[in-house]
């Protein structure tokens, strides 16, 4: 897997660019004080098969996912009923790819793009 790109919104969000597998696209990752994360998809698609031959597309409004501790948590009442099962049949990879987001928000906080 290609290492995710940041992109600084703020010194709390990020836009990340991740390649997974079945799962590419960019993910909004905002940063609680806590150190939890929220991350939604801005433009990502969870392909069919890792050919990428044909996939679904995923907007902020069809997934939230949250990541406390490094473990990630999607609940299903979060998923756009039209997408569900889409997601679910790639849910390893997406939670593979929402950890590289937030792994790459936490580096890219470590490099001193923020105060």
């Amino acid at each position: 897997m290609p290492e995710p790109h940041a992109y600084d919104m703020s010194q709390f969000q990020r836009i990340i660019g991740v390649e997974n597998g079945r799962v590419t696209g960019l993910f909004h990752v905002l940063s609680t004080k806590r150190g939890d994360y929220h991350v939604k998809p801005v433009d990502v698609t969870v392909w069919d098969d890792n050919e990428h031959h044909s996939g679904r597309v995923l907007y902020s409004s069809d997934l939230t996912a949250f990541v406390r501790d490094g473990d990630v948590d999607i609940p299903p009442h979060m998923i756009a009923t039209e997408k569900h099962a889409d997601v679910l049949d790639a849910m390893g990879a997406m939670e593979a790819a929402i950890l590289a987001a937030t792994e790459a928000f936490a580096v890219s906080v470590g490099e001193g793009n923020t105060p």
